[in-house]
């Protein structure tokens, strides 16, 4: 844990009463100079820290911050194993290098902002400061290239139930990777993968997560507004925070046990398109189709406009309501 992030757990373990500085100091092990600086920080980060001659420091109510500290309060999950930036290009990109170099299952990274955030198909996913939470996790799972799409689904329904745990009502989910909340995308979901074609094996996948917690400053671009969503219109207490450790709550219960498929179910009944008539788009093939369910590979059942039913894989298609 670094000397910051050790100042700000005292602080909020003296959070009904103020600490001085030498306190501090002498608790870590470091200068009064060097915990003035790192209360400097800390308040450059965003922390409210009430300052009172002769009686030293103490911890305001947090707005919603991202820290490792922050978010260990709600997830059991070691604060080392936390990466948050106030802005990346994309979280993906950033977990592949540190995956890449061999950062261990489980590393979780989080930017304040993304500046190229993607989505699934090259997308763009708006990115935008103080209003959303953009997540990335490094996972090692021993499946077979064909298997990955259990973890993007995995990943739908833990983003599903964290945002009805949060906000109390009912999501739904949009065949394969996105999540709906009253008919409006709030979250989706990017899984890229590194396979060992020598071994035939996955050397790490990347589970990107964004989620629109927030209406943002200024409202979404023109171009999204009649499709995206959020969880809230104005910013809550810790919300999140407690949205990421609620994410990993779930999809940690879920991947624990993944050769289950306690998934499956869940998702089927979230499922938005079930019954719906849609429009396929594959490659340069347009065609209507009803939708019928999902199988047990979470492929998409349809049928045809001429009666033919078929199978749909993720990587091939795009669906519109």
């Amino acid at each position: 844990m670094s000397h910051k992030d050790e100042i700000l757990k005292l602080l909020y373990f003296y959070s009904t009463d103020y600490i001085t500085a030498d306190t501090l100091g002498c608790r870590i092990g470091i200068s009064r100079k060097e915990v003035l600086r790192y209360i400097d920080e800390l308040r450059n980060d965003g922390y409210y820290i009430h300052g009172l001659q002769n009686r030293g420091y103490a911890l305001g109510l947090p707005d919603d911050i991202l820290s490792p500290i922050e978010l260990s309060k709600y997830y059991r999950i070691s604060p080392e194993k936390i990466r948050v930036f106030s802005s990346l290009p994309s979280t993906n990109t950033t977990a592949k290098e540190m995956a890449a170099c061999g950062a261990p299952e489980g590393t979780v990274i989080i930017a304040e902002k993304q500046t190229c955030g993607r989505g699934r198909m090259n997308r763009v996913f708006f990115s935008p400061q103080n209003s959303g939470l953009y997540m990335s996790i490094i996972l090692r799972p021993k499946l077979a290239p064909k298997d990955s799409l259990l973890i993007t689904t995995m990943a739908a329904v833990a983003v599903a139930e964290a945002a009805e745990k949060l906000t109390m009502q009912p999501m739904q989910i949009k065949w394969v990777n996105d999540v709906y909340f009253r008919e409006k995308k709030i979250a989706g979901i990017l899984t890229e993968a590194s396979y060992n074609a020598k071994k035939q094996e996955t050397e790490y996948l990347i589970l990107g997560i964004g989620v629109n917690v927030y209406r943002p400053q200024g409202d979404f671009p023109e171009e999204i507004q009649n499709i995206a969503g959020t969880l809230f219109d104005l910013p809550v207490p810790h919300g999140r925070c407690h949205m990421a450790a609620l994410i990993l709550e779930h999809f940690f219960h879920y991947y624990n046990s993944i050769e289950k498929k306690e998934f499956l179910e869940p998702y089927r009944n979230r499922c938005i398109l079930s019954g719906r008539n849609v429009k396929v788009m594959r490659g340069e093939e347009n065609f209507p189709a009803r939708v019928l369910g999902i199988n047990e590979d979470f492929s998409l059942h349809i049928e045809r406009s001429n009666g033919k039913e078929e199978n749909l894989s993720s990587g091939e298609v795009s669906i519109k309501i």
